[in-house]
């Protein structure tokens, strides 16, 4: 809970190369970090859950990765 609010302190006060790097590599390590404990979870819910949490990571990468 604590990372994601961080993470938009941080979008307001880093410099956009550092800004850039830190959404890259968080997105990273959450889309490894819900991907190893996707098969965990027993509920259809929560998986679909998951997933979109997967999605949006992906998401996030990607708009990091097209910033100019």
């Amino acid at each position: 809970m604590v990372i994601p609010i961080v993470m938009v302190i941080l979008s307001l006060t880093l410099n956009n190369p550092a800004n850039r790097w830190a959404n890259i590599i968080v997105a990273i390590v959450f889309f490894g970090f819900n991907l190893i404990g996707l098969p965990t979870y027993p509920s259809t819910y929560d998986k679909f859950l998951i997933i979109v949490g997967l999605a949006i990571n992906v998401l996030t990468v990607w708009y990091a990765w097209r910033w100019a």
